[in-house]
């Protein structure tokens, strides 16, 4: 148990050390900000929609009722009112039509058609008696006709199984279908796929969707309807997709770290130079550079007093091997190991500038960017 506990102690403090690392570079930070912003606009594009209110509404909606006799049927509505807070209808349902049927229409008055462009749910608060499904249909007009060379409007439907008591019902605009008699009607394949033009919606229709008892009186009241956006799935797919996001961000992160700090150091590559008819080791003051490159008046005249090469072979050799002078070559390594504190250290970066070398900051600051073309700020941020 005391292993478990210690493996879940040190998990956790890996992935402290992981997240702390990553939440130190400016330009993760910015980022991480910059996409929730982007997200917070999306989510609130979307909730900036209004509800339309279709019923009750402030006259802008016209209500209507229907029945089978156009058809030849024989069904009645024995009677129905309409009022502030309800709409209702009694009918029944008698034999005459294949399959009778009533119901109720509601429209716009002011504008011919309702854009449901941006909205994906209709809310229904209603009851029923004597039947217990109700066909809810939006009639929409639809280019795929006009190419057919029919005017037809469109009819797309759902069932709704419906309660004798008051109740609201949520219903996805989505999922909605063409009846089967509707492609019948229209000659259209069963497979063939039709897609609603919801910018263009005429009505919606209530009525009875399977037969109950003939000659029976059933009721259908309208409490509510309501036209919404339901942004829940918008708000996880958005959740989803910028914890993605995160996890990639810290993933590459830390795989460019990991990547920086098992590269390989340039391996120094030595030959001897021939010092009055003597083969001198280039490691006798290459080795004593590298190990006293941190003094800040390290000068070609004190390698060579220590190491008994002469300053012109000392120049000579460097030049040839590394293709630059004297006091290039020793910055080079002082930078090298500034980049290694930088990586690896939270020093300041005038304590750092003196360790490796250098009198002062300024300087330090300007062999830096001269030869990685990045300040050492912005490379401590780069490789963090």
């Amino acid at each position: 148990m005391k292993e478990k506990n210690q493996h879940t102690n040190d998990h956790r403090s890996s992935l402290f050390k992981l997240l702390s690392g990553f939440f130190r570079s400016k330009f993760n930070v910015w980022t991480i900000v910059t996409s929730i912003l982007v997200l917070v606009g999306i989510y609130g594009y979307f909730l900036s929609f209004r509800d339309i209110q279709v019923f009750p509404s402030q006259h802008n909606f016209a209500v209507g009722f229907y029945d089978d006799r156009a058809n030849g049927g024989h069904s009645e509505i024995v009677q129905h009112s309409v009022s502030d807070s309800i709409i209702a209808l009694d009918f029944q349902l008698k034999k005459g039509f294949l399959s009778p049927y009533v119901g109720i229409s509601i429209g716009p008055t002011r504008d011919s058609i309702i854009n449901l462009t941006h909205y994906n749910q209709i809310r229904l608060t209603a009851s029923a008696k004597g039947i217990k499904n109700i066909n809810f249909s939006l009639y929409t007009r639809n280019p795929y006709f006009r190419k057919k060379g029919n005017s037809n409007d469109l009819n797309f439907y759902t069932l709704v199984e419906i309660s004798p008591e008051e109740k609201q019902y949520a219903i996805d605009v989505n999922q909605m279908n063409v009846p089967d008699w509707w492609r019948s009607l229209n000659h259209i394949s069963p497979q063939e796929k039709i897609k609603p033009d919801l910018k263009h919606v005429y009505n919606f229709n209530m009525g009875n969707a399977y037969v109950p008892l003939l000659n029976t009186t059933c009721s259908l009241h309208i409490y509510s309807i309501s036209i919404v956006r339901d942004n829940s799935r918008l708000a996880i797919m958005l959740i989803i997709s910028w914890l993605t996001f995160f996890i990639l961000l810290v993933i590459i992160y830390h795989l460019r770290a990991w990547l920086q700090q098992k590269q390989v150091s340039i391996t120094i590559s030595y030959r001897s130079v021939e010092v009055e008819e003597e083969k001198q080791p280039a490691e006798d003051f290459i080795g004593y550079i590298n190990r006293n490159f941190q003094e800040h008046e390290l000068s070609l005249e004190q390698v060579s007093e220590h190491t008994g090469v002469t300053p012109r072979r000392i120049a000579q050799f460097i030049q040839e091997t590394y293709d630059c002078n004297f006091k290039t070559y020793i910055n080079r390594i002082r930078i090298n190991e500034s980049k290694r504190l930088l990586r690896e250290t939270d020093l300041p970066i005038g304590e750092i500038a003196f360790k490796v070398g250098f009198g002062n900051q300024s300087h330090f600051n300007r062999v830096f960017k001269n030869q990685t073309q990045q300040s050492p700020s912005q490379y401590r941020e780069s490789v963090r």
